[in-house]
């Protein structure tokens, strides 16, 4: 079976509540989509995962900009998946523990101090997990095998269905709506490198068909790019395979000019 499709090979067969909520952790959590206009209010939460509410956040002040417009949001209760890497989670906690040692602590004791504030890094950026329904049927294939650009297949088990993220409905919430105790599952390490790969290919590059066709070619899926040599003018990368193996590759290291994307007209 593929890493896509077997649950012994896509999660974590440890995952707890001792560690720290990190990339790759599908928990349990609120999403939202934020709309133009009305929605409920003084309404009750959802009683089950999946269900979701359409909230007043508030109403329009004025008919006319800068004034905000009635504004509401989609609220679901459900799976969603942590989006960031660990060390962008704690990047200001960690720059706190090191201006604490360069100002005398010791590290313990720096790591204490900085983390009795709550302030450090509140947001907690999640994408929920959705049911291949939500998709066309011309979409549907590629995303469970993780071909789709723009999507990331979630592995069926016991208690996580079948389904897929859309790496564009990414929000945050305060990481005190997701404590540990609220994680299900973790992505095994390679899973989390299909994620990363697949982070970078839409937020960064927006382009797989180049790593598509050298993972046709060789059988196997490039999980991770390289730079082993980097010089004036010689650039040598291996490419990481989901089976361990590498193949490396030497180029010249002048980047080739990128096609220019359509411009996207403005939405009304």
């Amino acid at each position: 079976m593929a890493w896509y499709d077997d649950p012994s090979v896509y999660y974590r067969p440890d995952a707890g509540t001792s560690e720290p909520i990190s990339q790759g952790d599908i928990v349990i959590a609120p999403t939202s989509v934020i709309y133009l206009g009305s929605g409920d209010r003084d309404v009750a939460g959802p009683t089950d995962l999946g269900q979701s509410r359409k909230v007043a956040i508030w109403i329009a002040s004025s008919d006319e900009y800068p004034a905000a417009p009635a504004i509401a949001a989609e609220v679901q209760w459900g799976l969603a998946i942590v989006m960031p890497h660990s060390c962008a989670m704690e990047k200001e906690w960690n720059e706190r523990v090191q201006e604490l040692i360069a100002a005398g602590h010791h590290e313990q004791k720096a790591i204490e101090l900085a983390s009795e504030d709550e302030s450090l890094d509140p947001a907690l950026a999640l994408a929920p997990l959705l049911g291949y329904e939500q998709l066309s049927e011309s979409a549907r294939a590629p995303t469970r095998t993780g071909d789709r650009i723009g999507s990331f297949p979630i592995c069926g088990q016991e208690t996580i269905p079948e389904s897929f993220v859309d790496l564009n409905r990414v929000m945050s919430v305060h990481y005190k709506v997701v404590p540990s105790a609220q994680r299900v599952a973790s992505l095994s390490d390679l899973a989390l490198a299909h994620f990363q790969h697949r982070l970078a290919m839409n937020f960064a590059f927006r382009a797989i068909d180049k790593f598509d066709a050298i993972s046709r070619a060789v059988g196997h899926t490039i999980v991770e790019v390289v730079a082993t040599v980097r010089t004036k003018n010689k650039l040598v990368v291996d490419l990481m395979l989901e089976d361990g193996s590498a193949i490396t590759t030497e180029g010249n290291a002048r980047p080739e000019q990128a096609r220019a994307a359509p411009v996207r007209p403005p939405r009304a």
